[in-house]
């Protein structure tokens, strides 16, 4: 089974003052929960984004970029698309050594309208599965969806300390790295999503049965799964 390139939180950087709280009666009330996505970050009812480039990696590599996040929007029933051009909402580095990485959803207006939303760290990859599960994958994290490997039921299925010591030699990551990446459960009451998680979605890691706690894997995609796609339909159907 090939391994997936690990994208990891985005680090920090320049951001945007944020508003002032609200007076108290005037916050936004939760709404009630529904693949998985932090409620109030998504865009709309559709995801027309426009992306900017902060380095030019080449037509080539701009337009693989391009093609591989608009795969998001090929089915009729979701609307999402990726266009480039200048000021975007998503905007795009290729910084070499910095790993894949993306805000979620709506996030990226918090940040410094000149500094990258995501970072695509590709270069020199030759599999076109993984780049495209690279694209596809921090795609996701832009239009709202999160790691589904760290739904409770999955993260339930991990050995911690076998965890730890095989993403401390896959990716260098510390013990508190692997904690927050992988073993730290997101709250269904947190999200938006239709039911148990998927451990087919191209937004789970790869977790090799050895360290699992039943012996199988957690295999994730290099596509997206057909409950991805309906998921995503539901949260961008477009306007009626």
């Amino acid at each position: 089974m090939t391994t997936f390139d690990s994208c990891r939180l985005p680090p920090s950087r320049r951001m945007k003052p944020v508003p002032a709280a609200k007076a108290p009666g005037e916050q936004a009330k939760s709404k009630g929960t529904r693949a998985g996505s932090p409620q109030g970050v998504q865009w709309g009812k559709s995801a027309n984004l426009m992306v900017t480039f902060l380095e030019d990696p080449g037509a080539s590599m701009k337009a693989t970029v391009l093609a591989h996040m608009n795969a998001w929007g090929a089915d009729p029933k979701v609307a999402v698309s990726f266009t480039e051009g200048a000021g975007g909402q998503i905007r795009i580095s290729f910084v070499a050594g910095d790993g894949n990485w993306s805000e979620i959803g709506s996030r990226a207006k918090n940040v410094a309208d000149d500094a990258a939303t995501m970072n695509l760290d590709i270069d020199g990859i030759s599999s076109t599965s993984i780049v495209r599960r690279i694209v596809m994958h921090e795609a996701g994290h832009c239009l709202g969806l999160v790691h589904e490997h760290m739904r409770q039921p999955l993260v339930d299925k991990i050995d911690p300390v076998r965890a730890i010591q095989h993403f401390a030699n896959l990716n260098g990551w510390s013990e508190a790295e692997t904690r927050r990446q992988v073993l730290t459960p997101i709250a269904d009451a947190d999200l938006l999503h239709d039911g148990g998680p998927d451990p087919d979605s191209i937004m789970a890691y790869f977790i090799p049965g050895s360290i699992t706690t039943d012996g199988q894997p957690i295999l994730g995609s290099t596509r997206p799964s057909a409950r991805d796609i309906a998921f995503v339909a539901r949260l961008y159907p477009g306007e009626p």
